[in-house]
């Protein structure tokens, strides 16, 4: 859940609160800022859900950069696509929000944005989950096929002496 602002003018500034959380039982509060290009001079605020590839909340604090857009004069609707790395990974988000907003001279704006995320606090909501066991080998056997130093096929019993 995001709440976020942006004013700009050709170029812009914007800024934001998130909590995030994660299927690993993590959250974070993050808080960021930045600024970019716009297609129109505006002003905007409002409520947005994002979301991302990330595995865990802890890939979310730093520099990442936006592409998005809002449409709507009062009321308004934004949508957003968001890039960002861990220095290993590339990960992308896709957020999706209302608005009051006002902008001219039409009444929507696109942008591009680069925005630096810090952690304000993070801890655990959940207890972790717990990783899956790998099972047995069967018969004894570490490589799982059954029957390997036997000559009889699966099966078949084996006779005594006849």
């Amino acid at each position: 859940m995001n709440f976020g602002g942006a004013f700009f003018g050709a170029v812009g500034g914007r800024g934001g609160f998130s909590i995030a959380f994660d299927d690993q039982g993590n959250f974070a509060i993050l808080g960021g800022g930045g600024g970019g290009l716009y297609s129109a001079v505006g002003a905007g605020s409002g409520l947005s859900v994002t979301v991302t590839n990330a595995p865990t909340v802890d890939k979310l604090a730093g520099v990442s950069v936006q592409i998005g857009g809002q449409v709507g004069e009062g009321p308004a609707i934004n949508g957003e696509l968001t890039f960002f790395t861990d220095g290993e990974n590339i990960y992308v988000g896709g957020t999706l929000g209302g608005a009051v907003a006002f902008h001219g001279p039409w009444p929507g704006e696109l942008h591009g944005t680069v925005e630096y995320d810090w952690p304000l606090a993070q801890g655990r909501y959940a207890p972790p989950r717990p990783q899956p066991q790998n099972p047995p080998p069967r018969n004894g056997n570490s490589s799982g096929n059954r029957n390997t130093s036997s000559t009889t096929p699966p099966g078949t019993r084996q006779r005594g002496p006849q």
